[in-house]
């Protein structure tokens, strides 16, 4: 068995689940990287909703746009569990007898 499953992960670099606002975000980056577009069909097969082939070229594509996503994702996530522990650092810890 993998012994990665033992390791603690912070909340920030847990793996990130592909939500609608990040296939928002991803379909709104695509559009703006010079070239042409990837068509409707091939987002579907892409993102699991059909079956089909994808051309390398346009696979890198995407794959680049998920990424920067994913990253943007990830970011978000580190910057709020970082908040967060600040927010509880103020506190002072007192044990009761």
């Amino acid at each position: 068995m993998c012994d990665c499953d033992d390791e603690e992960i912070e909340d920030g670099d847990r793996p990130v689940t592909l939500t609608p606002a990040m296939i928002r975000r991803m379909i709104a980056v695509e559009a703006g990287l010079p070239g042409d577009r990837v068509p409707a069909h091939t987002w579907d097969v892409f993102l699991g909703r059909a079956s089909g082939g994808i051309a390398f070229s346009r696979l890198a594509r995407l794959q680049r746009c998920r990424q920067f996503a994913v990253d943007e994702e990830k970011r978000a996530r580190r910057m709020f569990v970082r908040a967060r522990s600040r927010r509880a650092s103020l506190l002072n810890c007192v044990e009761v007898r």
